[in-house]
């Protein structure tokens, strides 16, 4: 990317809540929100939102084999583990050409994704 995406711009433009630096995803129905970040990389964006921190997705003894299986069904969303021991959702986005309603499909996809993992290892809205 030559010039600075504007995601905070689409973020507004998309009437997603913004709070300081993340993107906060609230599930009415649930009770529950998401937080998700946005990065700026060479040929567009990454849209991520932490699922689990390291000693909740250990102590819930998730096989790795399901988290597999779940990467194999979803279309938009990646999960894995990242360099600091959190499970991760997290998607790749091209910033040409991309509408601020494309844009929150992305996030909220995204958020939902983390929110239902993080739900089903540890029961709880954790922040």
């Amino acid at each position: 990317m030559t010039e600075p995406f504007d995601w905070r711009g689409y973020t507004r433009a998309a009437g997603l809540e913004m709070d300081g630096d993340s993107i906060v995803v609230r599930f009415q129905e649930r009770g529950r929100h998401q937080r998700v970040g946005v990065v700026e990389v060479e040929d567009g964006l990454v849209v991520r939102s932490i699922a689990a921190r390291g000693k909740a997705w250990r102590e819930a003894e998730l096989d790795p084999m399901l988290l597999r299986q779940r990467n194999r069904s979803l279309d938009l969303v990646g999960l894995h583990v990242d360099d600091r021991d959190r499970l991760v959702a997290q998607a790749w986005l091209p910033a040409l050409g991309i509408t601020p309603e494309e844009f929150a499909v992305y996030v909220r996809t995204v958020a939902a994704e983390a929110d239902r993992l993080e739900f089903w290892l540890t029961g709880a809205d954790v922040e």
